[in-house]
């Protein structure tokens, strides 16, 4: 479902997914404390698993992870007609300008390098879903 298409009163739903148990929790708390569904994943083949599943609005997703990166994620959420309009913002810890070098040839669209604040977060998360 597009932001477009929720109805009044309901709010976006973002799944996150990081290997990061800390991160991973923490993200879920905040964004859910202010208003949006949230679901989890700890790791790419979870992640496409629930995204096919789910179809949500945003993926918060981390690039450095176990089973499928958040590269491969990307690639094959975009492959498939289903899930290739869900916006993917992208966390990393590589570096900003080899995460936003690769945000247009690997699909995602936005990104995030780590660490960051949640004030941050939410903004990408604001300006994806606007």
């Amino acid at each position: 479902m597009s932001k477009d298409s929720l109805a009044a009163g309901e709010s976006a739903t973002i799944l996150v997914v990081d290997d990061e148990d800390t991160l991973r929790e923490t993200i879920c708390l905040h964004l859910g404390g202010i208003g949006y569904q949230v679901h989890s994943a700890s790791d790419g083949e979870m992640a496409v698993e629930k995204a096919q599943a789910l179809i949500p609005d945003l993926i918060v997703l981390d690039i450095t992870m176990p089973k499928l990166n958040g590269w491969e994620v990307a690639r094959r959420l975009r492959r498939d007609p289903e899930t290739a309009g869900i916006k993917l913002l992208m966390l990393s810890g590589i570096g900003g300008e080899v995460l936003h070098a690769g945000l247009p040839v690997l699909g995602g669209d936005l990104g995030l390098d780590k660490p960051f604040e949640l004030e941050e977060l939410e903004g990408a998360i604001t300006k994806l879903l606007a």
